[in-house]
């Protein structure tokens, strides 16, 4: 049980740092041009958004750090961030469901874990 919280709690990790954009950062419109299936978890099909967006009449792509189940419909907007700096630099905005279900894993993972280190005192 103790792993499994380490576990959760990691890929909480992992998701908050993939998706954190610097709040100097611009938010615009970009388009889903495409989607890249893999992930993590190759058994289960996941899917990122590639993403087109446009600073200056330059056009870019960047790909979302998050794989999801369901997949991104193309055409569709989404919102990026991009370093003013260096518009190379971009991140896909997650949505307030993944950032919720991550910050639920940040919570839940210490939890299980000390419900685990609980029950092996209990236990020994």
């Amino acid at each position: 049980m103790i792993g499994i919280g380490i576990v959760i709690f990691t890929v909480g990790i992992i998701s908050f740092l993939s998706s954190r954009s610097n709040r100097n950062w611009q938010k615009i419109s970009g388009t889903i041009t495409d989607m890249e299936q893999g992930g993590p978890l190759s058994d289960i099909p996941v899917y990122a958004p590639i993403v087109q967006y446009e600073v200056n009449k330059e056009k870019y792509s960047v790909t979302g750090s998050v794989y999801v189940s369901s997949k991104p419909k193309i055409g569709s907007a989404i919102t990026i961030a991009v370093d003013p700096t260096n518009h190379k630099n971009a991140k896909v905005v997650q949505s307030e469901t993944i950032l919720a279900i991550t910050w639920a894993l940040l919570v839940l993972g210490p939890i299980i874990s000390l419900i685990g280190i609980a029950f092996f005192k209990i236990l020994t």
